[in-house]
């Protein structure tokens, strides 16, 4: 709580395989900290025979409702490295985020924070990383 240059977690759920107990105990604690995120479903081309693309997606988003108690269901976006499906997607977030975050002036305030604690550790004759 209370990183205000924190503009957005993407939390990959591999999509292959049922949901996973710490995917959504990781999500469950972002809804808990109030973090921002999306989930981003990965290998959407693979999966077991019969089993439909969506199959895992819809599990994993009935146990955020159901199990995890979730108001509501954060945005997510479906992908594939193979196929590329969800790279458009995926693209206009990051940008969206991008005009977001330096509208408001938040990535430049926290430049200015990193500067001057570069300038303060240099200043004491110490670099930490």
């Amino acid at each position: 709580k209370g990183r205000p240059t924190l503009a957005m977690v993407f939390l990959l759920i591999d999509s292959s395989v049922p949901p996973q107990p710490v995917d959504l105990e990781y999500a469950e604690w972002l809804l808990q900290e109030e973090v921002p995120f999306v989930i981003i479903f990965t290998k959407v081309d693979k999966r077991k025979k019969g089993m439909d693309k969506d199959d895992n997606m819809t599990a994993f988003k009935r146990a955020l409702l159901h199990e995890r108690g979730f108001a509501a269901l954060p945005p997510s976006v479906a992908t594939s490295s193979e196929t590329g499906d969800g790279k458009t997607e995926l693209q206009h977030l990051c940008a969206s985020l991008r005009i977001a975050t330096e509208q408001s002036g938040v990535c430049a305030a926290a430049y200015t924070v990193w500067q001057r604690e570069q300038r303060a550790q240099a200043g004491a004759g110490g670099s930490r990383r």
